[in-house]
Formats: structure tokens, C-alpha cells, sequence
């Protein structure tokens, strides 16, 4: 795992779901680690651009546009129910295969020492876990919702059955 050596600012990349108030939360951490002398990048869809930006914090756009609100809005004007499991799998496998590999490029050329997700984001954990460098899910306070969510998206993203030469979803890094 490539770790900064001791006294060297970290490189810290950012990565949030495609809805604003995902981002909110990252935004205090990061504004305090540039503070500190670290470098940061904020890593999403295009729509979260003006996020980063009212913070003073560097963008970069990875994957297209998700416009999840408008999804969102879709689904809240659709029968009442909550979605299931299979259908927020396939919404995370379709992040995953639309943005992991703009994240990947993003990370592989930028070099981050840590990266930083919010807890739906699993680009994260699988970017993290590609190029060896520590992931922390960012909670956004007490959180019953993480653990379970990991593990829901751990079976959704990679169901049981023969390999497909990826590896299971990676375990945040301990803080």
C-alpha cells in the first residue's frame, strides 16, 4: 500500500454519489485538509461541479451525467413504494460501469496517497483497492445505514456465482 512519507502532505481524493447533499458532508474534511497543507480533488459527476466549486475546492469531472434528482423525482412520482434490493444494485452497477473507469484513469494519473468516498459511493472502495491505497468511508454521523448498505452492495455488485475475474468489493481502510 503507497503511503506519503512521514511530514509529506497527503494526496487526498474525494469521491462522492451523483447528489449534492452526498457531497455536503465531504466538504468540511476537505476544506480542512487543504488547510492543513494536503492536496485534495474532488472527484464526480459533472452535475456536483458547482458543490465543489462554491467550496473553493479542485473538480475533476469523471464519468457522464447522472442527474440522480431527476431520477429521484421519477421514481418519487412512480408507485409508492421503496425500491428493492436488485433495483438499487442496479443502479450502483451502473455507476460502476459508467464511472469506475474515468475514476480509475482519474486516480492512476493523479497518484492519491488516500481516498476518501462517501458511503454509497463504491467507486471508492474498488478504486482504492485497485491502485493500493487506503479508502475511508465518510459517515454522515451515527450511521446504522453503512454497514448494511456495504454489504447489500457487496452481493449486488458482485452476485454469488462462477468468478468474472474481478475482486470482491474491498473493506474501508480503519481511522
Amino acid at each position: 500500500m503507497r503511503r506519503p512519507a512521514a511530514g509529506v502532505a497527503s494526496r487526498t481524493l474525494i469521491l462522492s454519489s451523483p447528489v449534492p447533499s452526498h457531497l455536503a458532508p465531504l466538504t468540511p474534511l476537505a476544506v480542512a485538509l487543504r488547510a492543513a497543507g494536503h492536496q485534495v480533488l474532488v472527484a464526480a459527476c459533472p452535475e456536483l461541479h458547482g458543490v465543489a466549486r462554491a467550496a473553493g475546492l479542485p473538480f475533476a469531472a469523471v464519468g457522464p451525467p447522472h442527474d440522480e434528482i431527476a431520477a429521484r423525482r421519477r421514481r418519487a412520482a412512480g408507485p409508492d413504494r421503496e425500491p428493492t434490493a436488485d433495483e438499487i444494485g442496479q443502479v450502483w452497477r451502473h455507476r460502476l460501469a459508467t464511472s469506475l473507469p474515468a475514476v480509475l484513469e482519474l486516480a492512476r494519473d493523479w497518484r492519491p496517497t488516500l481516498v476518501v468516498a462517501d458511503p454509497s459511493d463504491h467507486t471508492g472502495l474498488v478504486t482504492g483497492g485497485r491502485i493500493g491505497v487506503p479508502v475511508v468511508q465518510h459517515r454522515w454521523g451515527v450511521d446504522p445505514f453503512a454497514a448494511v448498505a456495504r454489504a447489500r452492495a457487496a452481493q449486488q455488485l458482485h452476485p454469488p456465482g462462477p468468478a468474472r475475474g474481478e475482486a470482491r468489493l474491498p473493506r474501508p481502510a480503519p481511522v
